[in-house]
């Protein structure tokens, strides 16, 4: 017999939890010359969309105009893994085509549909990491 008691204690920072130049705060917002000569091949999709799907799909977590852009990160953050079923201990190392309609796979999917999906909205790269 195995008898166990577990406490657990929650005490998360409070959001966001890092800085936001003043300039992106609200989305949409533009990149400075400087931002864009090194972000500007980041906000190329990598894989085509052709049909405009993905970007239809990700304006619709766009709130107003202007909108926060931290809550429009975490808004399609929450929307990819609403959408995705992660199905674990799946071997192949590729990801899916963000625009093949699958609602199955793993972690890399739901990170590669997050970043096509900034990235069709205008969102470099770089600055996606930390909203995952």
């Amino acid at each position: 017999m195995i008898d166990s008691v577990t406490e657990l204690q929650h005490n998360a920072t409070a959001w966001p939890v890092f800085d936001v130049a003043a300039s992106a705060i609200s989305y949409p917002f533009r990149y400075s010359d400087d931002e864009w000569i090194d972000l500007g091949a980041l906000t190329i999709l990598q894989y085509p969309d052709t049909a405009g799907r993905l970007q239809v799909w990700a304006r619709s977590f766009v709130g107003g105009n202007p909108t926060n852009t931290l809550a429009l990160l975490k808004d399609l953050s929450i929307g990819v893994s609403g959408w995705i079923t992660i199905r674990a201990g799946r071997m192949r190392h590729t990801v899916a085509d963000p625009d093949s309609g699958s609602r199955l796979g793993s972690c890399r999917d739901f990170a590669v549909l997050f970043v096509e999906a900034a990235r069709s909205l205008g969102f470099g790269e770089d600055r996606l990491w930390l909203s995952l």
